[in-house]
């Protein structure tokens, strides 16, 4: 009897120590977090918080040199805070860079042509649609991806020419950028498809190369930059 009380003693006491251990563990990792997410935020926060006070200033100076001063010191917190997020995510510099000598050493070029751009960011509708703009292709805007499917048959329907591009946001309300580009492949209209999005993990490139996007736009890398993943 004596021998058994001993034994779940020290089953017991083992089982007490590992649980101890198990929550000085956990305790740890939690404040590991803690101290990373802090870290984290103010590191965002630094530049974000330069961003909107020069917009702030931007919106009542009444005077332009003054205006592209502070535009200038926003894009270059803009920079800092994709840096930061780039770390955050773990993107190769060597790419970043080569990304963007890749897009400094193309001239402007001029086109002729419809895009759909499909998306539910009124801001980043607007700043696709400038971009194209200024090479000289005119754009269709539509908010979610089953407008982007319906716009889409429509026209072969129609007998129209089909889209030249489609630039499709992958996050979207309705019906999102993967099914709609499923959808839109499978109509055959011959128009290519660009993935547009911010989450930029290599396993990312392979599903919308799956679903018809055989190009992606890293939306995080820069706005002048394009990542081809063929």
């Amino acid at each position: 009897m004596k021998k058994n009380e001993q034994g779940n003693n020290e089953v017991r006491f083992m089982t007490d120590a590992s649980g101890r251990k198990q929550a000085e563990t956990a305790e740890m990792a939690s404040s590991a977090k803690s101290d990373f997410l802090a870290s984290m935020s103010h590191e965002i926060r630094t530049p974000m918080n330069s961003i909107m006070g020069f917009v702030e200033l931007a919106k009542d100076s009444d005077s332009i040199s003054q205006v592209r001063d502070y535009l200038g010191k926003i894009a270059d917190s803009a920079e800092l805070l994709l840096r930061i997020i780039n770390d955050m995510l773990g993107i190769s510099k060597a790419e970043e860079r080569a990304c963007r000598e890749y897009a400094m050493s193309i001239e402007k070029p001029r086109f002729d042509g419809l895009v759909l751009v499909c998306d539910d960011n009124h801001m980043n509708q607007e700043v696709i649609c400038e971009h194209l703009a200024r090479v000289g292709l005119r754009t269709i805007v539509v908010d979610n991806g089953k407008i982007a499917v319906d716009t889409t048959a429509r026209r072969k329907e129609k007998g129209e020419k089909p889209f030249d591009l489609i630039f499709m946001d992958m996050f979207m309300p309705v019906m999102d950028g993967m099914e709609a580009a499923t959808r839109i492949t499978a109509l055959d209209t011959g128009a290519p498809i660009v993935a547009v999005t911010a989450n930029i993990w290599p396993g990312n490139w392979k599903d919308t190369r799956k679903m018809g996007c055989p190009i992606a736009w890293a939306s995080l890398l820069h706005p002048k930059s394009c990542g081809a993943y063929c």
